[in-house]
């Protein structure tokens, strides 16, 4: 499949014949994404994953998460390529998905949101994805122990501790033995960058590096979605003490996805 226009490929192919978009090609700017060659999600869904509707952007910004998730997953010893089932949680629209699926095209792909138009548009436009709605908390409609690597892009980033704290349990359940998690949240950088724009996180600066989880629930979200996802920042102390009770937490690396989140890696226990 092109990430580009999503068009289906013969295997093999290093150029999408439809759009022309060389497959190994990798964005270092802007400036290489046509907006009118894409086939890209109705202004709304863009917005709802990015809080405007610059397509460009939307292009471009899920591009870079996808070349930072695969560098992630060659530092878990996971090529992204070698994985035979990949489950992407919160995939919202596909913004990052339609780039992850070209980096590994034989695995078994899943991808779930809880927006039901976003990831309706998933399954009708996104070759290859098995997607479908989510509820808000589990379970998930898929059986335990399903796949070697998870991402999730964006989604700790929003959620409260205990919504949190159930979705580590269930993403956990449909992990494999060993299976790698990829998930992102806000770190430090984004945390520092925030108490520069505003006093409420100045507020709760000594609480963030005492590493408790910070959550923020009248930010710039407050009108566009529930109580339950706006904002919240992780502590790397808070991620390796909190998250261990479910996962072995393999690195955590600093802003290490586009634009500055950081990425934990994790994997389910092999024993457990």
């Amino acid at each position: 499949m092109c990430p580009l226009c999503l068009s289906r490929l013969e295997a093999g192919a290093t150029h999408c014949p439809a759009c022309g978009h060389a497959l190994s090609g990798r964005f270092e700017d802007r400036a290489g994404l046509d907006p009118d060659r894409a086939r890209v999600p109705p202004p709304e869904l863009v917005y709802r994953v990015m809080g405007m509707h610059d397509v460009v952007e939307f292009l471009y910004s899920g591009h870079r998460v996808a070349e930072d998730l695969a560098r992630a997953a060659e530092r878990a010893l996971r090529p992204l390529g070698e994985a035979l089932a990949i489950f992407d949680f919160g995939t919202g629209c596909g913004r990052v998905l339609r780039w992850l699926v070209s980096k590994a095209p034989e695995a078994d792909w899943h991808a779930c949101d809880i927006d039901a138009e976003a990831v309706g548009w998933v399954d009708q436009n996104v070759g290859g994805v098995r997607a479908f709605p989510s509820d808000t908390l589990p379970p998930l409609p898929l059986e335990d122990a399903s796949f070697d690597l998870i991402t999730c892009y964006s989604v700790f980033t929003h959620l409260p501790e205990d919504y949190q704290d159930a979705w580590l349990a269930e993403l956990r359940r449909v992990a494999k033995p060993g299976g790698v998690l990829l998930i992102t949240v806000h770190g430090p950088t984004v945390f520092e960058r925030g108490m520069s724009r505003g006093a409420y996180l100045r507020g709760r600066q000594e609480e963030f590096e005492a590493g408790r989880l910070v959550y923020w629930a009248n930010d710039f979200w407050k009108d566009e979605f529930p109580d339950y996802y706006q904002t919240s920042y992780h502590h790397p102390d808070y991620v390796t003490r909190h998250w261990s009770r479910w996962l072995d937490i393999v690195d955590i690396v600093p802003a290490g996805a586009f634009p500055q989140h950081d990425v934990v890696i994790a994997r389910r226990p092999v024993d457990g």
